[in-house]
């Protein structure tokens, strides 16, 4: 996130601190982009940690089961989600209170957007400590994932500390703002940096998963029935995929937004369809319905 906060901000005023709070003034858009950006800079690094843990688990799981589940990922998850949300939402507005005060202080929004990340970092070290117990268990190949996400927990214990120190302390020079170039440098960009490249190095030398294995309890709905011919089979699949898709779309952020947006579509035409109807019903000519 500080990475793309630096192509925000430009490399003369990168992030806005060398530039000062005037020149900040005269380009709102930037800095909302600038600000937001490194408030939630925790959260797509904390998801992509989560998400190898998730792997590493379904590989024991196969062979051994553990304490952690798919239920605490999915609540790890929703904490980080709501951490992201709110750190949105409190940026924005510590960003108008900018421009209308002259001072950048984070709200109660940003405050707790911290404390979450905290929380969340917190139950991610847990995780990754319960796994290790139980990582023998593990598929060949898969026990890197663990290794990787635990070098990773240092710098961002450093990174959270400068999150904590910006948003919580409140301390002068961590502020977004008018704080310390050299202190975001080394405190934030250059973990997130190191984070990023660990996470991609181990991934990129990772088993691709065939597709088959994704859908989980499913398998046994694909076998062909006794006495059917294979079509059968493949007939029956088509569904799967489908509430495949259905449940990638309600588990990501966009498509959250996506299905809303379908939704608030639907209802709208449905309005239109009952007032056509009940205006037809009484003679009248409808000639377009607004929702």
């Amino acid at each position: 996130m500080a990475l793309l906060d630096h192509l925000l901000c430009g490399p003369n005023n990168w992030p806005c601190h060398a530039a000062g709070d005037h020149q900040c003034a005269n380009q709102p858009s930037t800095l909302h982009g600038s600000t937001i950006l490194q408030t939630i800079g925790l959260s797509p690094l904390q998801l992509a940690a989560i998400g190898l843990l998730s792997r590493v688990l379904e590989s024991i799981n196969k062979t051994r089961h553990t304490l952690v589940n798919t239920k605490v990922l999915k609540f790890v998850e929703l904490l980080i989600t709501v951490a992201l949300i709110l750190g949105i939402v409190g940026g924005i507005d510590a960003s108008d209170n900018l421009e209308t005060t002259g001072v950048y202080k984070l709200g109660t929004k940003s405050k707790v957007a911290t404390a979450l990340f905290v929380v969340s970092y917190v139950a991610i070290v847990i995780i990754t400590i319960i796994t290790s117990f139980s990582i023998s268990h593990a598929e060949p190949g898969e026990k890197r994932i663990l290794l990787a996400v635990a070098i990773s927990l240092p710098f961002l214990l450093i990174r959270l500390v400068y999150s904590i120190m910006s948003g919580l302390a409140g301390d002068k020079h961590f502020n977004l703002i008018t704080g310390s170039v050299t202190i975001l440098l080394c405190v934030a960009l250059i973990e997130e940096f190191i984070v990023v490249v660990i996470y991609e190095s181990v991934g990129l030398t990772l088993r691709q998963v065939p597709k088959n294995q994704h859908v989980q309890g499913y398998a046994h709905e694909a076998q062909p029935l006794p006495g059917t011919p294979s079509s059968g089979a493949q007939y029956r699949q088509q569904p799967v995929q489908g509430n495949r898709a259905l449940r990638i779309a309600k588990k990501t952020i966009i498509g959250r937004i996506v299905m809303a947006f379908i939704q608030r579509v639907a209802t709208v035409m449905l309005k239109c369809i009952n007032k056509i109807t009940s205006r037809n019903e009484g003679g009248k000519v409808v000639e377009h319905c607004d929702g």
